[in-house]
């Protein structure tokens, strides 16, 4: 790496990390004074996951025994963008995994991107698509998950589906509230064989640390026939 100082800017002319199974090549500047916007544009090259798998897993927070038993795979190419200054710093990322394996789940078609923008409110927007995943012999497909907001109050999405007759899609805003999140359901649709449900509107799930509370969860079948309710 080649690093200098001017004009309270830290300059990245070079970075250059190689390893067995990628490489990280970076440069810019980040400003160390908040005075005016620079930024660092980073490139990620991971030929090969496995020879990484250890490091890779062990920040993923994965205990030594499960370590021990883990696969991980495939390849994976990616830009992160950090602007800002030390102090309030923000990041633009996207990452593309063609084909990934985990133990017994492997990924086709992964795609990561998102922003943090750090500010007075911090706020996150992410989403991850993949477009199947291969668990035994069971496929799920067209997934996706994304949020976007401040940490108090992000809305979110999800969805996916296995085979030609089951899917589901959902989306709301999650929400910190009395010392839990409240999860907040704008829509729910699911299909599952010849039926299709939807879900009420006003549905809440509350996560605390010892329990879990259900309000105004009601499925309804598009044609009335069959409801369930639950909370």
């Amino acid at each position: 790496a080649r690093l200098r100082v001017r004009d309270s800017v830290l300059l990245v002319d070079t970075l250059m990390l190689r390893s067995r199974g990628g490489t990280l090549v970076g440069h810019g500047g980040l400003d160390l004074t908040a005075a005016r916007r620079d930024s660092l544009v980073l490139h990620l090259e991971a030929d090969s996951l496995s020879s990484l798998a250890p490091l890779l897993l062990q920040l993923a927070g994965r205990d030594t025994a499960a370590l021990a038993a883990d696969t991980l795979g495939g390849t994976v190419r990616g830009r992160v963008a950090l602007s800002g200054s030390l102090d309030r710093l923000s990041a633009a990322w996207s990452l593309d995994g063609p084909q990934l394996v985990w133990n017994a789940f492997h990924f086709d078609g992964a795609r990561a991107v998102g922003r943090f923008d750090a500010g007075s409110r911090a706020v996150i927007a992410a989403q991850v698509d993949v477009d199947s995943v291969l668990v035994g012999k069971r496929v799920f497909s067209d997934l996706v998950a994304g949020v976007v907001g401040a940490r108090d109050s992000l809305n979110w999405i999800a969805g996916g589906g296995s085979g030609a007759t089951a899917a589901v899609r959902a989306g709301g805003m999650d929400v910190a509230e009395g010392g839990g999140i409240a999860l907040r359901f704008d829509s729910l649709a699911l299909a599952a064989a010849a039926d299709r449900w939807t879900l009420a509107p006003g549905a809440t799930v509350t996560l605390r640390d010892s329990a879990i509370a259900l309000a105004g969860l009601t499925l309804t079948t598009t044609d009335g026939r069959s409801r369930i309710t639950l909370g």
